[in-house]
């Protein structure tokens, strides 16, 4: 279950990327 430790957090990590992305650079430039 090691890799599900490290996975689950990716998916947060690339779910906040992508709604970074769509909301803008406003967010990116913080």
């Amino acid at each position: 279950m090691m890799f599900d430790s490290i996975y689950i957090p990716s998916l947060y990590v690339i779910k906040g990327i992508i709604i970074l992305d769509n909301d803008g650079n406003r967010l990116l430039s913080k």
